[in-house]
């Protein structure tokens, strides 16, 4: 004869599986246990921080012969470097500003250019600025995208 199931003994195991449930979502979205996404561009780093171009003094190095180096006017770099600052808010951060101004660089020495004003005008720098303020799965596409740029532009 089979043993019967007792419906209490059911709701009991219901409810611990999904309390489990339940704190491992909270878990995964507070950050404590990191999302497939986060895994995957953890793997992929592009190490941003120790490129030469993200340092406050590269765009002050000679191009080579044969190209040269592209700035942006001071209200351009006024209103670039604005955005990036206030991408970060108090209750939430703007990914797609932050993504949006990245993205508008053409050339890497533009972005040393940007930080070194960045610094000038906030005191900060401005790769780890950008980094307390979003997860690397955030970042993935704007380093990628600076990563893949031409350092100078060809006269």
């Amino acid at each position: 004869m089979a043993a019967k199931t007792d419906p209490l003994d059911v709701a009991k195991w219901g409810i611990l599986l999904a309390g489990g449930y339940l704190v491992f979502t909270f878990f995964k979205r507070s950050g404590i246990i990191p999302s497939l996404q986060d895994q995957q561009a953890s793997n992929l780093d592009l190490n941003i921080d120790r490129k030469d171009w993200t340092k406050t003094d590269f765009y002050k190095k000679p191009a080579p012969s044969g190209y040269e180096i592209i700035l942006y006017t001071a209200a351009a770099t006024d209103n670039l470097i604005k955005d990036i600052y206030n991408s970060r808010g108090f209750f939430n951060d703007c990914e797609s500003c932050i993504l949006g101004t990245l993205r508008k660089l053409q050339y890497k020495t533009q972005y040393s250019w940007l930080a070194n004003a960045f610094y000038n005008k906030y005191r900060k720098d401005m790769t780890a600025y950008i980094r307390e303020g979003f997860n690397e799965t955030e970042l993935y596409p704007a380093w990628l995208h600076l990563d893949s740029l031409p350092t100078y532009r060809k006269k």
